[in-house]
């Protein structure tokens, strides 16, 4: 059987990048909808604009901390574990920026998610590079890649329809339940290498 006749559940530019694809487009959605909540933000948490504008920056603070030291990690034990912890310490962290009050907790949860996210897209190219040949991995890096496109096309019409219906800290709750549910989907859809995937035939 060829690689081209497996079903979609066997076939890795399916399993494992269409399941990456759907993590990373949640990732940027909890990373990004802080914009369309800042200025109700601002107004109920009487914020600044220079304190809205380190809130928002110091998540990349957070996120270029971990990236190497994640990346390394995950070559050396598993990324799709390394991953899946990231994806579930993001989606909470995600969801308690709803109960901040203050400008100093809205800092702190910002640097911390940026701290969940660093090493996701280092950890993905691991992962990729253990499923695809090196002829196939520019093209499967650009279509993992295009989820940055995608996930602002999704992520801003939700928001500003939750935030049309209720209120900001709704949105943060409610964006991030799929992030916690899509770990049981990552866990179950994803293995570090062929050697390792009981789904895949031997062949």
């Amino acid at each position: 059987m060829t690689p081209a006749k497996l079903p979609l559940y066997q076939d890795r530019w399916w399993r494992i990048l269409g399941v990456a694809f759907v993590m990373y487009v949640l990732s940027f959605v909890d990373r990004t909808n802080i914009a369309m909540a800042i200025p109700a933000m601002r107004s109920e948490l009487h914020l600044s604009a220079v304190a809205i504008g380190e809130a928002t920056s110091v998540f990349f603070w957070g996120y270029i901390v971990l990236q190497i030291p994640t990346g390394r990690l995950a070559g050396i034990w598993s990324a799709k574990r390394i991953i899946f912890l990231q994806l579930l310490a993001w989606a909470a962290i995600s969801m308690t920026t709803a109960f901040v009050h203050t400008g100093t907790e809205l800092w702190i949860n910002r640097f911390a998610l940026g701290l969940a996210e660093g090493g996701v897209l280092t950890c993905t190219i691991v992962l990729i590079r253990a499923w695809f040949t090196k002829p196939e991995r520019a093209r499967a890096n650009t279509v993992f890649l295009l989820s940055l496109a995608i996930a602002p096309m999704i992520a801003n019409p939700i928001s500003g329809l939750v935030l049309s219906v209720s209120n900001w800290r709704t949105m943060f709750l409610l964006e991030a339940l799929p992030g916690l549910v899509w770990g049981g989907v990552w866990l179950w859809a994803i293995a570090d290498s062929p050697a390792q995937a009981a789904w895949l035939p031997a062949a």
